[in-house]
C-alpha cells in the first residue's frame, strides 16, 4: 500500500481519478470517503472491475484504532495469501466495511 502523495500523484483530486489509477495499478483502495461507496456502485453498474475498496470507519481514528485498522487489513492479506481465498473472490469488486 502506498500513499498518492508517494505515488506522486498529489494532483489526483476526483474519485474517478483515484479509482482509475488503483485500477491501472491493480491495487486495493483503502479510504475513509464515504462517497467511494456512491462510486463504487456506479461503477460496477457501467460494467467496470476494481480491486477492491477497504472503508474504514470514522470510529478508527486515533492512534488507539491503528491496530485495528491493521489487524483488519492483516486479516485479509492472511487469507488471500494463505490460499483461503483469493482477491478476485473475496475482495475485488467488493466495497468492505472496516469498524
Amino acid at each position: 500500500m502506498l500513499a498518492g502523495v508517494k505515488r506522486g500523484v498529489a494532483n489526483v483530486t476526483s474519485r474517478a481519478q483515484h479509482l482509475a489509477l488503483a485500477v491501472e495499478q491493480k491495487r486495493t483502495l483503502i479510504t475513509r470517503d464515504k462517497g467511494f461507496l456512491t462510486y463504487h456502485s456506479n461503477w460496477l453498474e457501467e460494467g467496470k472491475s476494481h480491486s477492491g475498496i477497504f472503508f474504514l470507519s470514522r470510529d478508527l481514528q486515533g492512534k488507539k484504532h491503528t491496530g485495528t485498522i491493521v489487524k483488519a487489513l492483516l486479516d485479509y492479506h492472511e487469507l488471500i495469501a494463505g490460499g483461503a481465498g483469493t482477491v478476485e473472490a473475496d475482495i475485488a469488486n467488493q466495497f468492505i466495511w472496516i469498524n
